[in-house]
């Protein structure tokens, strides 16, 4: 299963979604298993506080709060990282 992603994100707007190869259990696609992190100046991965909300069997929306309560920072590398994600039976 692949997670495909999308560079140069509006900032300002992020709209964040997950798009997936194939259709995945959504009782395994939540905050433990979907991972939205930024690199730190020491080059670090840090988590942020998220949501995950799945908008059909193969999309999801991502959204978070505390540091990052509104736009995500400009110049600041994110990503998100999928584990323990099972397909659908």
């Amino acid at each position: 299963m692949k997670l495909f992603g999308i560079k140069n994100v509006d900032w300002e707007n992020p709209e964040i979604t997950i798009e997936f190869s194939s259709e995945v259990d959504s009782s395994t696609a939540n905050d433990d298993t979907i991972k939205l992190e930024y690199r730190n100046q020491g080059g670090n991965w840090v988590e942020i506080d998220s949501d995950i909300d799945m908008i059909s069997a193969k999309k999801a929306k991502i959204k978070w709060w505390g540091l990052f309560n509104a736009a995500l920072l400009d110049g600041i590398r994110y990503r998100l990282r999928g584990v323990r994600i099972t397909r659908s039976a």
